[in-house]
C-alpha cells in the first residue's frame, strides 16, 4: 500500500489542506505549529480512526484535540493504491464514536465498497491492527520507543511469517480459537457450560436433599394426622356419650321440671315484653339495628378520624414542604441570569478558557519571536561591522570566484604547457622532418609494390612468365604493399601529434598573456579592498565567506521566525483573544463572579439548587396530589357515615359524639340478644316440659341412657353443657389441625419434582461435567503445548530478528555496535565494538537510543512486510540526532525508499537539503 495524496477538509488546525505524495522518500517540511503533525495523526485516523477516550486532557482526547471547538466535527479523505488499484478513504469524525462516518470509494468508479469493516481499513490494507502500526511504521516525535500490550501482534505475525511462510497463519488466532472454546466451558463469570453444569449440579443437590427434608416430614406429618384422627374419633365419641347423659339428667329431672312449667311461661311473658320495648327504641326503616350496622360505622368513623390524622399530618407536611420551596427558589432567583445559560455552558466556557490560554501561550510565543527576530538583527549588524573592508567584496563576490577559478586553470595549464615545452622545445622540428623523409620514401615504396603487382598480374595473364614464379612474387609484393601501407599510417598519426604538440608550445605565449591580464584584474580587485598582495587577498575572502556563511545563517533565522511570526497571524490571535476575553468578562460580570473558577462553582451551585427545586416541587405536587385525593376521600367518607346515621336518627350529630351514642345503641342490642337468648332457652324448656310423649318412647330413651356406660359424676346440666362446649371447641380444633397437616401434605409436593427424577438428572450432569472436564483440561494441554511451540519458534526467528536489528543499527552508528538482544516485550540490550559490556538500551544517550529503536522498527518491518509497498512515517523523528546520525540514518532510509514509502514531517532543513538533489525525493512545503 502506499499513499498517494491528502485532503482534509477541516481536521485540527488544517483547513482545506491537500498534499501529493510519491513513491521514494517525501519531505514535508513546515515550521513549528505549520499542521506536520495533525497530518500524521490524520493519516493514522483515516486507517484505524480516533480513540474515543473520554479525558479531559487535550493530549489524550483525540476527538477534544483535532475536532473543531465549534462544530465539533472533522473531515477528510486519504487517496491510497493497494495491489495495483486506487482507493478513496473518505472519514467523517464526529464528538462520539456513534457520530463517526466512513466510506472506502473506488477511486476510477467512485463507487462505495461495502466489504470493508468501520475500523478496520488499516488492517485491510496494511494487515496490521493500530497497535502494530503504532509499534513499526508510525513513528511519532520523540515516540520511537516499540511498546508490548496485549493488543500488538507484531511478535505473532512474525512468528507465524517465520513457522509456515503465511504471516496470516496465525499462532495467535488458534490460541484464541482455543480460549474461545474455554470461554464455552468456563468463564470468570461462571456463566460457561461447565459452569452452569456445576451450578445446576449445586441445586439438583440442594433439590435432592430438599426432598429428602420433606419426604421425612412428610412421614412425621403422617404420623401426626393419624394421632389426630384417632383423638377425633375419640372426642366424637366423647361427645355423643355426653349428649346422651344429658339427656339422661333432662328424664330425671323431668318431673320436677313439669312443676315450673308455669313459672316458665310466666318468664316467657316477661322476656317478650321487654324484648318488644328493646326492638321499639332499635326499630328502623330498614329493619332492627344489629351489632354488625354499629360495627361497619363505628369501623367507619374509626377509619374517618384516622384519615383525618393523616390529611392534617399531611397538611401539615404540605405547608412546610411549600415554605422549604419558597426558601429555596428565593435562593434560586438569585441566580437570575444562570437560566439564560445553555446545559452544556460549563463546558463551553472551559472551551473558551482553554482556547483563550492556548492563544495567549501563542502570543506570549510571537513576543519572543519578536524578541529574537531583533537580537538576531543585532547580531547580524555585529557581524557586518566586524566584517569590516571585506564588505566590500559582497559586489563582486561571485565574479572574484569565476576569475580566482580561472587563474588557477591558468596556471595550472601553464605548468603543463612549461613541463612540455622543457620535453619538446629542442626535438619536435627534427622529428618532423625525419617523418615527412619516411613518409616521402614510404609513398615511393608503396607506389613502387603497386606498380610491381599490377605487373605481375599482367605477367600471369598473358602467360609470359610461369605461373607459379608469378603467384610467388605476386603474394612477396602484396605483403610488402601492406606493410608499407600501415607504416604509412602510423607516421601519418605520429605526424599529426607532432604538429599538435607544436600548436600547444606555439599558445604557450598566448597563455602566459591571459595570465598577465587576469593578474592585472586581481591587482585592481587589490586595490579596491586596500590589501598588498594575493595572500592577504585570499585570507580576506576567507573571512569574509566565514562571515558571510554566519550571516546567511542569521538571515535564514531571521526569515524563519519571520515565518513563524507571520504564520502565527498576530491579529488574528489578539482578535480571538480579544473576543475570547469578552465573552468570559461579559459571562463574569452578568453572574457577578471574579473569576472563571467562581462562575464555575457558582454554577454548580445553581444546578444543585435548581435540582433541590425540582426535586421539592415533585415532592409538593405529589404531596399536595396526595392531600386533595385524602380530602375528597375524607367528604366521601363522612357523606356515607351520615346517610348511615341518618337511619339511626343520629344525623343531627356532630361525629365526635356519635361514638358514645353507639355505645349506648350496642348496649341495647346486647341487652335485646340477651332477652332473645333467655327466651330461647326458656320456650326451648318450656316446649321440652310440654312436649307430649309416651310411655313406651320415654322408657326407650331411658334404656338407650341405661344401656350406655355413663360414668360421669356431673350435678348439673350446666356442667355437662360446660363440658361438651369444651369437648366441641376440642374437636373443632383437632379438624382444623386434620385439614392444616393434610392441606401441608398435599402441598409439600406441590410443584415439586419426584425424587427419582431428580437423581436421574443428578447421574446425567455429573456425567456431563466428567465429560467437559477432560475436554478443558484437553485444552488446557493444547494451550500449554503450543505456548511452549510458540517459545521454541520465537527461539528460532529471535536470532534473526537480532541480525536484522544489529545490521540496520550498524548502518546508523558506523559499526559502533556489533550485537543486539531484542526480548518478547521489545526490551533491548546492546554490545559495543569492544563486546565487554551488554548495556540496556536506557543507558545510551538519548540519540542512540533513537538509532537503536528506529533500527528494532525498520527489523519488524522488514520481516512483517518483505518487499511488500508500505508507508513509513516519521514526524519529527531525528530531533535529538547531530549531523553525522542525521546523513546515517537518512542514507539508511533511502536505501529502504527502493521498496518502500517513506514520509518524513519535518521543521529543520537538514533532511531537506541532504536529500534534495537525489533521485525520487519529493520535498513538500507547508
Amino acid at each position: 500500500m502506499k499513499i498517494k495524496s491528502i485532503r482534509v477538509k477541516s481536521f485540527g488546525k488544517l483547513k482545506d489542506t491537500e498534499i501529493y505524495f510519491k513513491e521514494g522518500i517525501n519531505i514535508v517540511y513546515g515550521a513549528n505549529e505549520s499542521g506536520k503533525s495533525t497530518l500524521q495523526s490524520f493519516i493514522k485516523a483515516s486507517l484505524y480512526g480516533l480513540n474515543s477516550k473520554r479525558s479531559k486532557d487535550i493530549k489524550t482526547n483525540d476527538r477534544m484535540k483535532f475536532l473543531s471547538l465549534k462544530s465539533g466535527k472533522g473531515e477528510g479523505e486519504l487517496h491510497i493504491e493497494y495491489d495495483g488499484r486506487g482507493y478513496i478513504i473518505k472519514r467523517k469524525f464526529g464528538t462520539t464514536k456513534k457520530e463517526d462516518e466512513v466510506k472506502v470509494l473506488d477511486e476510477i468508479t467512485g463507487e462505495e465498497i461495502k466489504d470493508f469493516i468501520f475500523d478496520d481499513i488499516g488492517k485491510k490494507f496494511l494487515e496490521i491492527n493500530a497497535t502494530s502500526f503504532e509499534n513499526t511504521l508510525f513513528i511519532k516525535q520523540l515516540g520511537g520507543g516499540v511498546t508490548s500490550s496485549k493488543y500488538d501482534e507484531v511478535m505473532h505475525k512474525i512468528t507465524n511469517a517465520f513457522q509456515s511462510g503465511d504471516e496470516n497463519v496465525s499462532f495467535q488466532r488458534a490460541l484464541l480459537s482455543l480460549e474461545g472454546l474455554k470461554k464455552q466451558l468456563t468463564t470468570q463469570r461462571k456463566n460457561g457450560k461447565l459452569d452452569n453444569l456445576k451450578i445446576r449440579l449445586h441445586n439438583l443437590t440442594e433439590e435432592r436433599m430438599e426432598a429428602l427434608r420433606i419426604s421425612e416430614d412428610n412421614i412425621e406429618s403422617e404420623r401426626a394426622l393419624i394421632d389426630l384422627k384417632e383423638h377425633r374419633t375419640f372426642l366424637q365419641k366423647e361427645i355423643k356419650r355426653l349428649e346422651l347423659y344429658k339427656k339422661y339428667l333432662k328424664k330425671i329431672k323431668l318431673k320436677q321440671e313439669y312443676k315450673e312449667i308455669t313459672d316458665y311461661l310466666k318468664k316467657s311473658q316477661e322476656l317478650k315484653k321487654k324484648q318488644e320495648e328493646v326492638d321499639c327504641s332499635l326499630r328502623t326503616e330498614q329493619g332492627i339495628i344489629n351489632f354488625d350496622f354499629v360495627d361497619n360505622i363505628q369501623e367507619e368513623i374509626s377509619v374517618f378520624f384516622s384519615l383525618m390524622d393523616v390529611y392534617g399530618e399531611r397538611k401539615k407536611e404540605e405547608e412546610q414542604l411549600l415554605e422549604k420551596l419558597s426558601e429555596k427558589e428565593k435562593v434560586f432567583l438569585a441566580f437570575g441570569p444562570f437560566n439564560s445559560f445553555e446545559e452544556d455552558m460549563e463546558q463551553k466556557i472551559m472551551k473558551i478558557s482553554m482556547e483563550n490560554d492556548i492563544v495567549e501561550e501563542k502570543l506570549k510565543t510571537l513576543s519572543q519571536i519578536k524578541q529574537e527576530i531583533e537580537q538576531l538583527h543585532k547580531e547580524l549588524e555585529d557581524k557586518k561591522d566586524f566584517l569590516g573592508q571585506g564588505a566590500l567584496i559582497d559586489e563582486f563576490r561571485e565574479e572574484i570566484d569565476i576569475l580566482l577559478s580561472e587563474y588557477e586553470d591558468k596556471l595550472k595549464e601553464l605548468k603543463f604547457r612549461v613541463e612540455i615545452e622543457s620535453i619538446l622545445s629542442y626535438d619536435v622540428e627534427s622529428e618532423k622532418y625525419k617523418l615527412k623523409n619516411k613518409l616521402a620514401n614510404n609513398e615511393l615504396i608503396t607506389l613502387s609494390c603497386g606498380a610491381l603487382i599490377i605487373i605481375l598480374s599482367a605477367l600471369g595473364i598473358f602467360k609470359i612468365v610461369a605461373l607459379p614464379v608469378t603467384l610467388i612474387l605476386l603474394i612477396f609484393s602484396t605483403i610488402a604493399l601492406l606493410f608499407s601501407i600501415k607504416d604509412r599510417m602510423n607516421y601519418i598519426f605520429f605526424l599529426k601529434k607532432i604538429e599538435e604538440d607544436s600548436m600547444k608550445l606555439k599558445g604557450l605565449q598566448l597563455l602566459q598573456d591571459n595570465i598577465h591580464e587576469i593578474e592585472v584584474k586581481l591587482t585592481n580587485y587589490f586595490n579596491r579592498v586596500r590589501v598588498e598582495n594575493y595572500r592577504d587577498f585570499i585570507m580576506l575572502i576567507k573571512k569574509y565567506d566565514r562571515f558571510k556563511g554566519e550571516i546567511e545563517f542569521l538571515k535564514d533565522k531571521i526569515r524563519d521566525r519571520e515565518n513563524k511570526k507571520n504564520l502565527m497571524n498576530e491579529n488574528e490571535l489578539i482578535k480571538v483573544c480579544n473576543e475570547n476575553q469578552r465573552a468570559i468578562n461579559r459571562i463574569l460580570t452578568l453572574t457577578d463572579c471574579n473569576s472563571i473558577e467562581h462562575f464555575i462553582e457558582k454554577l454548580k451551585e445553581y444546578k444543585k439548587i435548581k435540582e433541590e427545586c425540582k426535586e421539592l416541587e415533585f415532592r409538593y405536587k405529589a404531596l399536595k396530589s396526595s392531600v386533595d385525593y385524602l380530602g375528597t376521600d375524607i367528604e366521601g367518607k363522612k357523606e356515607l357515615i351520615y346517610e348511615r346515621l341518618k337511619v339511626i336518627n343520629l344525623e343531627h350529630l356532630s361525629l365526635e359524639n356519635i361514638p358514645e351514642e353507639l355505645q349506648v345503641i350496642k348496649s341495647k342490642i346486647k341487652q335485646r340478644e340477651e332477652i332473645e337468648g333467655n327466651l330461647r332457652n326458656v320456650e326451648e324448656t318450656y316446649k321440652i316440659l310440654l312436649k307430649d310423649r309416651d310411655l313406651d318412647l320415654i322408657s326407650h330413651e331411658l334404656e338407650e341412657i341405661i344401656n350406655e356406660n355413663l360414668e360421669y359424676s356431673y350435678e348439673n346440666e350446666e356442667d355437662i353443657e360446660r363440658e361438651l362446649k369444651e369437648k366441641n371447641e376440642e374437636r373443632l380444633e383437632c379438624e382444623k389441625r386434620i385439614k392444616d397437616v393434610e392441606h401441608s401434605i398435599k402441598n409439600k409436593f406441590l410443584g415439586r419434582r419426584k425424587l427419582y427424577v431428580i437423581e436421574e438428572d443428578l447421574e446425567q450432569v455429573r456425567t456431563e461435567i466428567k465429560e467437559n472436564e477432560q475436554i478443558l483440561m484437553a485444552l488446557n494441554i493444547a494451550q500449554e503445548t503450543m505456548n511452549e511451540a510458540f517459545k521454541e519458534i520465537q527461539k528460532s526467528f529471535g536470532p534473526l530478528l537480532n541480525k536484522k536489528v544489529a545490521e540496520h543499527l550498524q548502518a546508523l552508528t558506523d559499526m559502533r555496535y556489533n550485537e543486539v538482544k531484542v526480548s518478547e516485550s521489545y526490551e533491548v540490550r546492546v554490545t559495543d565494538q569492544e563486546g565487554h559490556n551488554l548495556l540496556h538500551v536506557d543507558y545510551l544517550s538519548n540519540g542512540a537510543w533513537d538509532q537503536v529503536y528506529l533500527s528494532l522498527r525498520l527489523a519488524l518491518i522488514d520481516l512483517i512486510f518483505s518487499d511488500k509497498m508500505v508507508p513509513i512515517i516519521l514526524d519529527d523523528a531525528f530531533v535529538q540526532y547531530d549531523d553525522e546520525r542525521i546523513k546515517r540514518v537518512l542514507e539508511e532510509l533511502y536505501k529502504i525508499s527502493k521498496n518502500k514509502q517513506i514520509i518524513i514531517f519535518s521543521c529543520q532543513k537538514r533532511e531537506m537539503e541532504f536529500l534534495e538533489n537525489r533521485e525520487n525525493v519529493n520535498i513538500i512545503r507547508i
